[in-house]
């Protein structure tokens, strides 16, 4: 079993010992897993809902993070509160909490 295979470009070499060098790894894939924008994410374990306008908060569990094909960076969370169809502020609000009257822009 194989747990890192290491890629240089053609032409190119390793960086000499002890350089520091930048590694991503692709994990598998998880199930029932969301990646959200990090403003999305209140005190590294919450998040919000939008629910008739007010807000709901959620706690979460931090996964881990992804670098999306655009170089854009999220944070990987799951909750079993989380479905399909549910509107989660992606900003962040200074005084977020819940009951908190927003409107969706």
């Amino acid at each position: 079993m194989r747990f890192f295979e290491i890629k240089v470009a053609a032409g190119e070499r390793l960086p000499a010992i002890g350089r520091v060098i930048d590694l991503e790894i692709t994990m598998p894939a998880q199930q029932n897993v969301v990646a959200l924008p990090v403003q999305s994410i209140y005190e590294n374990n919450r998040i919000y809902e939008v629910v008739d306008e007010r807000l709901k908060a959620i706690e979460v569990e931090r996964i881990g993070e992804l670098r999306t094909p655009t170089g854009d960076y999220r944070v990987l969370v799951r909750s079993p509160h989380l479905s399909d169809g549910v509107t989660i502020i992606t900003t962040q609000l200074p005084k977020a909490i819940s009951g908190l009257l927003v409107e969706a822009a």
